[in-house]
């Protein structure tokens, strides 16, 4: 609380000035007495500290960030991937490994990546991707394990996996298989990854979500596949 003292000042103006304005006088009295105001005192609020919101990701800022894509920065569309034929290449029992190349083989590099989502765009964890394609002349390793193998989705749901650009074949365009399993070992989906230049096949025209996305080669050169997956959990 401020307590302000302030001097009482009088002016007096006799009536008789008013009739007489070339007699003008003023008396001025002077309080010996002072007045004291409490002034309340009022505190500054603090100023309100406000977090700035980053706008939602899209799939244009993610590809635009391509050479620098984090997990979290990967979209999700909440719509459920649509499912694919199995075909009679599919082999159980693939390892577990972060690369498909093996040395010395023929074909494109490419980097597949994405996330593994529930239809609320939470991320999944712990479920498993099995892939499985052909190599550069169309043909399965159906003896061995020749560009077979799984993953595994990361706390954030991620996934990456590097292989051979896949090669179409008679009556196929360039494809991937993919299988996911849940932890507990349910299948929770069976579809197929459909590569630029399969946009006029009957299975993309019939479902475009399967299309993977093209971006810019990463720092090894090597073609960047964006691919996310929407499952039932």
């Amino acid at each position: 609380m401020v307590v302000a003292i302030l001097p009482l000042i009088v002016s007096c103006i006799p009536e008789s000035d008013f009739s007489n304005s070339n007699q003008s006088e003023t008396i001025t009295i002077e309080a010996t007495n002072e007045i004291l105001i409490e002034i309340p005192q009022t505190s500054t609020p603090d100023p309100v500290e406000t977090e700035e919101l980053e706008p939602s990701p899209t799939l244009e800022s993610a590809t635009n960030s391509s050479t620098n894509l984090q997990p979290t920065m990967i979209p999700c569309s909440g719509q459920l991937t649509s499912p694919n034929q199995e075909g009679p290449f599919y082999k159980a029992g693939s390892p577990e490994r972060k690369s498909l190349i093996d040395e010395g083989m023929a074909g494109i590099p490419i980097l597949i990546f994405g996330r593994v989502f529930d239809q609320d765009c939470n991320p999944m964890t712990g479920v498993k991707l099995d892939f499985w394609h052909a190599d550069v002349d169309g043909e399965y390793d159906n003896i061995g394990y020749t560009l077979r193998g799984h993953q595994f989705s990361d706390e954030n749901g991620y996934f990456s996996i590097e292989s051979i650009e896949p090669t179409p074949y008679t009556g196929r365009p360039s494809h991937i298989h993919v299988k996911l399993f849940a932890r507990d070992g349910q299948e929770l989906l069976t579809t197929q990854m459909y590569f630029p230049g399969s946009e006029t096949s009957g299975d993309v025209q019939n479902a475009p979500d399967l299309l993977a996305t093209y971006l810019e080669p990463d720092s090894e050169g090597r073609q960047q596949v964006l691919f996310n997956f929407i499952v039932h959990p």
